[in-house]
């Protein structure tokens, strides 16, 4: 997510700035959607642990 934010991505040659407005959008749009998936995953293993007797 901090590469996108920052307009960078990183690639075999290291990181490197992004000049495509679009581009930078859907990089950020695809760290969002990461992150929220991530969230609801912990947040749904969570919820089983917290079922489970003991």
């Amino acid at each position: 997510m901090g590469l996108a934010t920052r307009g960078q991505r990183e690639t075999e040659r290291g990181v490197e700035a992004v000049g495509d407005t679009w581009l930078i959008g859907q990089l950020r749009r695809q760290a969002r959607e990461v992150l929220v998936e991530g969230a609801l995953g912990a947040a749904l293993l969570t919820g089983i642990a917290l079922m489970l007797p003991g």
